[in-house]
């Protein structure tokens, strides 16, 4: 497996506008056939290509631009520019925990929630990293999930949720493992991700394209799970899984935001609406991509493709968010973007491996998750034992150098906490080479 994620050069940049438009929440369903240009941008409920004119709606909260002259701009990023404190946590690995992939991850203040979707099982961990037990049980007995999707932890009740659409039903446990319910509703979305909102209704995304739902996102209520309400139509639909967008990010750690296909607008969910929330200025062009819809109205990670290989711009899949920072990932990982919310400035960068001898004690690592203050990483096994084997333990700190040295190939991962600092200073042009 890779050590570090190796990417090409990321460029942010101003779009041309002409006025500003006020969006709404839907756009009604229209089919590729019928899609004939216009001078509507309104597509999917997205944004193309006149989308710096946007404002949010009335009564929404201001939509704030990621400006490329609030960026610098540098080719590798030294993570210790950035990042205050750097935490290891190396989970224990027994037969009885043994992690397939991590799919999402949760921290409390004293427990760590591991959903591991590859094994079907969600593991408790203290946040030393032991073992504590296992929530739930694969089955198709009283209170066994079939196979669950996605999840979530309601801290403020103490339980674990999981989705197990395949069987339609939703499955409530105790941290102490117990069950408290199985509720069957009318329809359940095969979904990837969701969050729980502070009216105790749950937003969860809808995986799968079809005539029933051009949806990509949906409100369910937190007791029944029946569908509340319905928001960012895809007008777009090819009746077809569409991976990677049948994948919508959901940030829950902060303002509760999305990504939608193609768009260079980052919205946020708030009062049960769907509103833009962030601009990001970019000079790759921005294309309407009804004209690619019709030349490939089958396959829209064609789209995505094409639109790669003309140098335009594609949308962003992943976002990451802690309440003072953003995080974004170009589509193909062309690039990543951090964005300080309180002081409007950021980094675009190129994430590589620092040769031997050039390694601190802030590694970069595949991020899985956020949390109120820090980003998520995950270092697996495999990864730690090549680290060992071309850089070392010579001049890392005792805690690290433990973990390198110790860590096996079937080892569960190492999981990381990146406590960022305050402000990004002013970063050499060359960071971290």
């Amino acid at each position: 497996m890779r050590l570090f994620i190796v990417l090409s050069a990321v460029v942010i940049f101003t779009v041309g506008c002409s006025g500003r438009q006020e969006v709404g929440e839907l756009v009604a369903p229209v089919s590729a056939d019928s899609l004939s240009g216009g001078s509507d941008n309104r597509v999917q409920g997205l944004v193309v290509p006149d989308s710096s004119g946007l404002a949010a709606p009335s009564g929404g909260p201001p939509m704030d631009t990621i400006a490329r002259d609030r960026l610098q701009y540098v080719k590798f990023l030294d993570w210790d520019d950035v990042v205050e404190r750097t935490d290891f946590i190396r989970l224990q690995t027994t037969s009885s925990c043994l992690i397939g992939e991590i799919s999402r991850i949760t921290l409390t203040d004293s427990l760590i929630f591991v959903f591991d979707a590859q094994g079907q099982k969600v593991f408790l961990f203290d946040r030393k990293g032991a073992y504590v037990r296992t929530i739930g049980r694969q089955g198709k007995g009283p209170g066994e999930y079939v196979r669950f999707q996605t999840g979530y932890v309601d801290r403020k009740a103490r339980q674990v949720v999981l989705f197990d659409p395949g069987a339609g039903k939703v499955h409530t446990y105790r941290y102490n493992g117990s069950h408290v319910a199985t509720v069957k509703p009318d329809y359940l979305m095969l979904m990837s991700s969701c969050t729980l909102l502070d009216d105790g209704n749950v937003l969860c995304d809808w995986m799968l394209f079809d005539d029933r739902s051009r949806h990509a996102y949906y409100v369910l209520d937190g007791k029944t799970f029946a569908i509340l309400s319905t928001h960012l139509e895809h007008n777009l639909n090819t009746n077809r899984y569409m991976s990677p967008f049948a994948r919508h990010p959901i940030s829950n750690s902060g303002e509760v935001l999305l990504l939608a296909p193609f768009s260079d607008v980052i919205y946020q969910f708030a009062d049960n609406k769907v509103v833009p929330r962030y601009f990001v200025e970019t000079d790759m062009r921005v294309r309407d991509v009804r004209a690619y819809v019709r030349e490939v109205p089958n396959d829209l990670m064609s789209i995505q493709n094409k639109l790669c290989e003309e140098n335009s711009f594609a949308g962003f899949d992943l976002l990451m968010e802690t309440r003072q920072y953003l995080l974004l990932y170009h589509y193909r990982h062309r690039g990543r973007l951090l964005w300080d919310k309180v002081h409007k400035s950021g980094v675009s960068f190129v994430a590589t491996i620092k040769g031997p001898g050039r390694m601190r004690e802030t590694i970069f690592t595949s991020m899985i998750g956020a949390t109120e203050n820090v980003f998520i990483g995950q270092w697996t096994a495999s990864e730690v034992v090549l680290f060992r084997e071309n850089v070392g333990t010579s001049g890392l700190a005792p805690t690290l150098k433990q973990i390198v040295t110790q860590t096996k190939e079937d080892d569960n991962p190492v999981i990381v906490l990146y406590h960022m600092k305050d402000r990004i200073g002013v970063l050499p042009v060359e960071s971290g080479k």
